[in-house]
């Protein structure tokens, strides 16, 4: 099934972007670092390091640089660096400074501690986990807390050391959720098929709340291994829905061409659904022929009315 539509315009640089690229590549020395290249990529990056190295000497300075980032995102990532950096040199003065600045520069509490969390985690891990079963009744968003903490300790190798501290967790059940859910989430991103395994093994309350963190990120870098997974492992309808729901919104054509390599049947009905849900705006044929796909007579017949519904109020 082919789903062609025109590409939309790429956007124009920025006046920043094309000063810089107007003086041609260049290369940036930061300490034991080389980064060679041109445009307002490269321009970040040596950005962002020149901050790290600032943090070193000047945390404060950096976090006045910092301040006068106007995009929202680059703001929240150099902050969340910087906070990195911070606890690695002197966790004590980081974790004093958000206490005394929980909001500054637009950046919540949240996002803050979870930078000091992830540079905790390679110079003092017990550190790490005794600040997060501390704080995180004071965050809004604990599972930030939490995710900051669990895909540090994944990328710094120490799986073992996440799977033994899930024991602190144990005396309440929201925690218990949060934990088990990151670490799937965390340890995902580089091995999924490991947490799934590992996930195996576990009684059937913490499986899922695992299996619900692979499951949130696997579909981003491997949608057809997520979607084969749920279809296998855990018998397709709703988490399947779930991952065809992710895959299609980056790639509607490599979703479609999946499912059609499956005979369509019960575990499948409400994977045809979403994708009928979301090609009824700009491929209304394709979503009729993915809601006839659907066995089940009812939610068929549902499907139709609603993509019907939709274009007539058009």
């Amino acid at each position: 099934m082919s789903f062609n539509k025109a590409k939309p315009a790429e956007a124009s640089l920025d006046q920043r972007s094309i000063t810089f690229e107007s003086a041609g590549a260049g290369t940036a020395h930061l300490g034991e670092q080389t980064f060679a290249g041109e445009g307002a990529a490269f321009t970040r990056q040596r950005e962002a390091f020149e901050s790290v190295q600032l943090v070193q000497k000047n945390p404060e300075a950096a976090l006045r640089q910092a301040y006068r980032i106007k995009n929202e995102l680059q703001r929240l990532d150099r902050f969340y660096q910087i906070f990195e950096v911070w606890a690695e040199t002197d966790p004590e003065a980081a974790l004093a400074y958000i206490d005394e600045n929980p909001h500054a520069g637009g950046i919540n509490y949240d996002r803050r501690l979870g930078g000091l969390v992830a540079g905790l985690v390679r110079t003092n891990p017990e550190k790490a986990f005794q600040l997060v079963i501390e704080r995180n009744r004071k965050t809004s968003e604990p599972y930030r807390l939490y995710d900051s903490l669990f895909r540090s300790i994944v990328d710094s190798g120490k799986i073992r050391l996440a799977i033994d501290k899930l024991a602190l967790f144990e005396n309440d059940n929201d925690d218990l959720f949060t934990a088990y859910r990151s670490l799937g989430w965390a340890w995902s991103q580089t091995d999924p098929q490991a947490a799934v395994s590992w996930a195996d093994t576990l009684d059937e309350r913490r499986s899922r709340y695992v299996k619900g963190g692979i499951l949130k990120f696997w579909p981003d870098h491997d949608p057809a291994g997520a979607a084969e997974y749920t279809l296998q492992e855990m018998g397709g309808k709703r988490e399947l829905s779930r991952v065809i729901s992710k895959w299609a919104k980056m790639d509607i054509e490599g979703a479609s061409n999946w499912l059609l390599r499956h005979e369509p049947g019960e575990a499948l009905d409400e994977a045809a659904r979403t994708m009928a849900s979301l090609a009824k705006e700009d491929y209304p044929e394709k979503a009729k022929g993915w809601a006839n796909s659907i066995t089940d007579e009812k939610m068929r017949a549902e499907t139709i009315k609603s993509i019907d519904a939709f274009h007539a109020d058009k």
